[in-house]
């Protein structure tokens, strides 16, 4: 049986995305997650947790929010889970 679902979260918070970004890393690398790549110049992460075959990936991705001017950051978080297949 395969398992793959994914879900997607959006947020707004104060602050600029340069402020965030290490705010973020060091919150998934305390909640174990490993495997965190930081792409400043697009404003996202990714990150892995789990082992496989059961693991889960994260991507949090920041914008300046349009709707305060870009002082506040729009925070986009997707996350999938992916399970390993096995026959029944």
């Amino acid at each position: 049986m395969c398992i793959s679902e994914s879900v997607s979260r959006s947020v707004r918070v104060r602050g600029s995305c340069a402020e965030w970004l290490p705010l973020v890393r060091d919150c998934l690398s305390s909640r174990g997650f490993r495997n965190i790549a930081v792409d400043a110049g697009r404003r996202c992460l990714t990150a892995d947790y789990g082992d496989p075959p059961v693991c889960s990936g994260i991507s949090v991705t920041l914008a300046p929010s349009a709707l305060c001017g870009g002082t506040d950051v729009s925070v986009v978080v997707s996350a999938s889970l992916e399970g390993g297949c096995s026959a029944w």
